[in-house]
């Protein structure tokens, strides 16, 4: 949502001259796909993969990528040399949001220094939601505790069935410890999978279809402002919902679909 607010806010308030302004959208455009595709990266830690893949899908110059990956600092104590921190590849986009958008305001393109401002603060939240998602993606249960509760967890399993023995007739004690366990242990694995959702399991999030959509999403939005079709950069395209899926999709009863969201369609 805050990657389509951006590239809106961009359209309805810039003017101009289309020879300076378009290719200043298409920038704009350019890093907030790249925004979502290192936010992808560093919450499957895959931040210190080799840039390649952005550069072969035109999200980076071969420049910028160098950059990425060349010496950055050095210590001023013993003069060891470091590398621009893989952690902290999503600020590079980021900046170069509020670059582009700063210099669009000295060119005249923002009507008044209000307008930018306003899409300076939709950066600010997608660079505060890659925050929340690495929080969520970093912070695990701790160990001893997961222990701890899975072992009190077993001792009551075990016990239950001899604490309800004398109340329950001996042919519904079986049945009825099978099923609490049931109950216990899926709980646990459902659980389990919530405390890590950005892998690479059909219940995880759907990372490269959101990445996807957003890039055809703002593609969309310029061309509507263009009054022309703009070209995608067709990232991730296994993961499409036409061809043979969308014809799968069209056998089963409206009701029973689901959309990529994964919520229920009905009517």
């Amino acid at each position: 949502r805050t990657s389509r607010e951006i590239m809106s806010r961009c359209l309805a308030y810039t003017q101009g001259d289309a020879e300076v302004r378009e290719p200043r959208l298409e920038r704009v455009r350019r890093w907030v796909v790249l925004v979502s595709v290192l936010m992808r990266n560093h919450v499957r830690g895959k931040f210190k993969q080799p840039l390649d893949e952005e550069v072969a899908q035109g999200l980076l110059t071969q420049l910028e990528a160098d950059r990425l990956q060349s010496k950055a600092t050095w210590s001023a104590n013993d003069g060891k040399e470091d590398k621009y921190p893989p952690r902290n590849r999503i600020a590079f986009p980021v900046d170069m949001l509020r670059v582009e958008t700063s210099a669009m305001f000295r060119e005249g393109l923002f009507p008044s220094f209000n307008h930018h401002l306003a899409v300076d603060a939709a950066i600010g939240e997608l660079s505060g939601m890659f925050e929340d998602c690495e929080h969520l993606a970093l912070t695990m249960m701790p160990l001893p505790y997961a222990r701890y509760t899975r072992a009190v967890s077993f001792v009551f399993l075990v016990l239950l069935p001899f604490a309800v023995v004398a109340d329950l007739p001996p042919y519904v004690v079986i049945p009825f410890a099978f099923v609490t366990n049931v109950i216990y242990f899926s709980l646990e694995h459902v659980a389990s999978m919530m405390e890590a959702p950005f892998g690479n399991d059909a219940t995880d999030v759907p990372f490269e279809k959101m990445i996807r959509r957003i890039e055809k999403h703002t593609a969309a939005q310029l061309a509507c402002n263009y009054g022309r079709p703009v070209p995608n950069l067709d990232l991730y395209p296994e993961t499409r919902s036409s061809g043979s899926t969308a014809e799968r999709l069209r056998h089963f009863p409206r009701e029973l679909r689901t959309s990529s969201d994964g919520i229920i369609l009905s009517g």
